[in-house]
């Protein structure tokens, strides 16, 4: 995890995301927008996803979001016909990240005085026309 970012509870899932991906190198642009209406608004994804990445020839679509929705996300991200249409192509990928403030513990086995935020990454992908999810490890 790259060291600028802030170490606060109510940091944006978004911005742990993109910044977690700009320190691997990853080139990334936010796609969700904000729609402003009469009584507020709402976010509107772009294809069920927040971030738009490049990876090589492959382009990944990322939703984000905090630690304690990763179940909620993944099934709404399987349920949408747009995944299932953006996954029949073998060169783009969809993954869910959600960050969670762990405690860790440094060499000497002691903990950390300040939780680190740490992602959970789940691939959906598809198999024989069924889209299904699976844990993916981050290199």
């Amino acid at each position: 995890m790259p060291k600028g970012i802030p170490r606060k509870k109510n940091v944006s899932p978004t911005v742990l995301t993109i910044k977690e991906l700009k320190y691997r190198r990853i080139p990334c642009a936010v796609v969700e927008k904000w729609i402003k209406t009469p009584m507020g608004g709402f976010r509107k994804d772009c294809f069920g996803f927040d971030i738009i990445c490049l990876l090589g020839d492959a382009t990944l679509g990322v939703q984000a979001g905090a630690g304690h929705h990763h179940q909620e996300k993944i099934r709404h991200a399987i349920s949408l016909p747009e995944v299932k249409q953006w996954l029949m192509s073998p060169y783009r990928k969809f993954h869910v990240w959600t960050f969670s403030q762990r405690v860790v513990f440094n060499k000497t086995g002691a903990k950390r005085k300040k939780p680190k935020w740490t992602p959970r990454v789940t691939e959906i992908y598809l198999e024989d026309g069924e889209v299904l999810a699976r844990p993916f490890e981050l290199a």
